[in-house]
């Protein structure tokens, strides 16, 4: 039945197609039976702000009474709206928009024009998908969002067309939803084929009632509530009416305390007592799968509280559960953790205390602070050892540069006071004796030529890009190829090719080569040679240089004057050196430690 706006006449639908029309000014009714109805049950009725009235039959047609053309008759101005599977409820919008529930689906129908303008079903398109097709029982909840029962609760949202839903998946026991209305606190309730359901719409809480609770009949009718206008609802079963007050139905105590009821490890259970009396629970970071059990302890029924739980450090927000009402963590990163868990009932008062235990997971070693020092003070004392390294080389080049430089001003300033003092001399004997004066001019020229070849051979030392075994080898080569040419003498010299790839420092280098210099031109300038064989080779961690020279009668005062002259290279190579000398031969062997 549903109550005509603009007349206040009561229009009341019968099966067979009848309608009657009370007037309760006169108190008289009219009974009708149109033909456009075709004696089928007429299931719904409702009107809209203009003074039409909607109807909905059992065969499955939505028509519509138009107050303007049948100027105010009820026996006239019906028209079909379309043709459609059981009519199970026929909703009017503000907005001015008919909804109707069928057996194939939720249609929206445009008021103005009469068209279908929306047709929702289990098979629409993604995100506007009813979760049944049987659409039942309606009611808004708000401007924008309409509650429709469908299988599960489906709630609609009327300017997007987007669909989302209550199911057995958020709690409810079944998803067997027959009719629905929102109380003045905006909660909803949902009449089931067995009980009813309270909803938090915000919170998505249910609360579930059935013959348990007292309800004498638990079976409820599709599309059966009404509201009073004093706040209470009146759901219909299949047998009696159920009349109760929203708002003294509730649960507005508050909800028991939760405790911990058990803590598994691995799958392997925990004393609660123990670990409540240690206060946290330390945990290895290889062997942290956990899963804690919790209730309330009460008898209440669990189904009328709900739990919140949340892994502080690991969780972003509280995660509500109903059942099962237990926390599983498979892994836990190592780190300190509070498990929390709170309670709160079916009006959203939450319990005033809350149970938690801290939990440790304890780091492996290499991610202690403790191991990261030890890191940290190794690398420093590790780039402060190639620091000094690299201070310590720079400061012996820098020395062993300033040697060379030393050495070699000191021969020069020699040989140039030689060459001032021969050529002083040279210029007094010009005059008397010619002979003598070209005699001191040879010596002028000799000296030069070694000053000069004595220069380049520092300076070639120092060059950066001399700085190698190699290069040093080429140099010996250089030299011995001069010598050769110079003095008319066959020299033999064989290098190892394990001498090349030796990494040796500058001074070590530079003393070697003036070692093989100094030796080779000592020999070539006090000996008559008629040929000299030169080894260089690597034996084990030793470098041996040997210098054999066929020549004549050698005398110990000539191998006692060479020794003099190699000794000061011999001391700054750190070697041992031998010298043999006999009437056919001078040989000389070098022996230098690497190490």
């Amino acid at each position: 039945m549903a109550v005509h706006p603009k007349n206040g006449n009561l229009w009341i639908t019968l099966q067979g197609g009848g309608i009657v029309v009370y007037n309760p000014k006169t108190n008289r009714s009219e009974e009708l039976y149109p033909e456009i109805f075709g004696m089928s049950t007429i299931r719904q009725v409702d009107e809209d702000t203009s003074g039409n009235m909607w109807f909905g039959t059992q065969s499955g047609k939505i028509i519509k009474w138009n107050y303007k053309k049948a100027a105010n008759d009820p026996s006239m101005g019906y028209e079909l709206i379309c043709q459609t599977a059981t009519v199970l409820k026929v909703h009017y919008e503000y907005r001015g928009y008919i909804w109707a529930g069928t057996e194939e689906g939720l249609l929206k129908i445009d008021t103005s024009t009469n068209k279908v303008v929306k047709k929702f079903t289990k098979d629409g398109a993604p995100g506007e998908r009813l979760f049944s097709n049987i659409a039942g029982d309606m009611t808004y909840y708000d401007d924008s969002t309409l509650i429709v029962t469908a299988g599960a609760i489906n709630i609609v949202n009327t300017k997007t067309n987007k669909i989302s839903y209550i199911s057995t998946a958020d709690g409810l026991p079944s998803n067997t939803t027959e009719s629905v209305e929102k109380d003045a606190n905006e909660t909803l309730w949902v009449g089931m084929t067995n009980g009813i359901c309270r909803v938090n719409l915000q919170k998505r809480l249910v609360s579930y009632f059935d013959r348990r609770d007292g309800i004498a009949y638990d079976k409820f009718s599709k599309t059966g509530v009404q509201e009073l206008k004093d706040g209470r609802l009146v759901f219909f079963t299949e047998h009696n009416f159920l009349v109760f007050d929203p708002e003294t139905f509730g649960q507005q105590h508050t909800p028991p305390k939760p405790y911990l009821t058990s803590f598994m490890l691995g799958g392997k259970p925990l004393s609660i007592d123990s670990l409540s009396r240690s206060g946290r629970v330390v945990l290895s970071y290889d062997h942290t799968a956990i899963g804690i059990d919790f209730s309330a302890l009460s008898y209440l029924q669990q189904t009328k509280v709900h739990f919140y739980y949340m892994l502080e450090n690991l969780d972003k927000d509280w995660i509500h559960t109903d059942r099962p009402i237990e926390a599983t963590y498979n892994y836990l990163p190592p780190g300190y953790y509070t498990f929390k868990v709170k309670s709160e009932n079916t009006d959203g008062i939450t319990s005033k205390e809350i149970a938690s235990i801290p939990i440790l997971v304890r780091p492996p070693f290499w991610n202690t602070w403790w191991f990261y020092g030890l890191v940290i003070l190794l690398v420093v004392t590790i780039l402060y050892v190639i620091d000094k390294e690299r201070i310590s080389k720079r400061t012996s080049l820098r020395e062993m540069r300033r040697e060379i430089a030393a050495n070699l001003h000191t021969e020069i300033s020699n040989t140039l006071n030689n060459i001032n003092v021969l050529s002083e001399i040279a210029k007094i004997k010009a005059d008397k004796n010619i002979e003598q004066s070209k005699e001191f001019i040879g010596q002028i020229s000799t000296k030069s030529r070694y000053m000069m070849e004595a220069m380049d051979d520092m300076l070639w030392s120092i060059d950066p890009q001399n700085d190698s075994m190699r290069k040093t080898v080429l140099r010996i080569k250089e030299l011995t190829e001069g010598m050769r040419a110079s003095y008319d003498v066959d020299i033999d010299l064989i290098l190892d090719h394990k001498v090349q790839a030796l990494e040796l420092d500058m001074k070590f280098r530079h003393d070697l080569f003036f070692f093989y210099k100094e030796s080779m031109t000592f020999l070539l300038d006090n000996i008559c040679c008629r040929q000299i064989f030169v080894n260089i080779n690597q034996v084990k961690s030793k470098m041996m240089i040997e210098i054999l020279s066929e020549c004549d009668e050698m005398t110990e005062e000539f191998k006692n004057k060479f020794q003099k002259t190699i000794h000061k290279r011999t001391v700054e190579l750190g070697a041992s050196m031998d010298v043999i000398a006999d009437n056919k031969s001078f040989s000389v062997v070098l022996y230098v430690n690497l190490r």
